[in-house]
């Protein structure tokens, strides 16, 4: 091959392989951008949930403090009330992912092996004077462990509203205590 041939290839291939780098840097621009950016739209995002917060708590400030105390010890209550609720009701976080877990391995269990596996004839047997058999009732055991499952997400987000809302009567009682403190010094008001 002539010499000129072969700087042509290499010329090519650097032509080539440069224009993939660029193609490369300018298709990920948009991402960068979106990168950079996305703090300032968190911190953004951020600020936009604290002023709404404020607003909220500003809309309790006509209450008297001693209401305002009253109504964030009452939640304060439900909320340990609802905890130990779930945990009465579902006990710890390790049991009921062993439960859940436990669940699933029966059900995959029973789909992949075969009708003479030892699980499949355990589950063979039937209740006297009922349609009730094995199978049936470790259904019905898996149900009921999904339904303490799902009550217990929605306990969870009771709680989760509550302590919004006990944070947001905090904010208030504080906004109003300051509020006072500062009328207090304005005016030359002790105690």
């Amino acid at each position: 091959m002539p010499r000129i041939g072969v700087w042509t290839a290499q010329i090519l291939a650097l032509l080539c392989i440069a224009l993939s780098l660029l193609s490369i840097i300018v298709n990920s621009l948009p991402g960068l951008a979106l990168l950079i950016r996305f703090r300032h739209q968190a911190q953004r995002d951020l600020l936009k949930e604290l002023g709404h917060d404020r607003l909220q708590a500003a809309l309790l400030r006509p209450y008297r403090q001693s209401a305002l105390e009253q109504a964030a010890q009452a939640l304060q209550d439900k909320q340990e009330q609802v905890g130990s609720r779930i945990g009465a009701i579902i006990g710890s976080h390790e049991q009921l992912a062993l439960f859940s877990i436990a669940g699933f391995a029966l059900a995959v269990w029973e789909k992949l092996s075969d009708q003479g596996s030892a699980l499949n004839q355990l589950f063979q047997f039937s209740l006297p004077f009922s349609h009730w058999n094995g199978r049936d009732l470790l259904m019905l055991a898996l149900a009921g462990v999904a339904g303490m499952l799902l009550g217990g997400v929605l306990l969870k987000a009771v709680l989760h509203r509550r302590a919004y809302q006990l944070a947001l009567l905090r904010q208030a009682i504080a906004d109003k205590t300051r509020h006072r403190d500062a009328r207090r010094r304005r005016f030359g008001l002790r105690g």
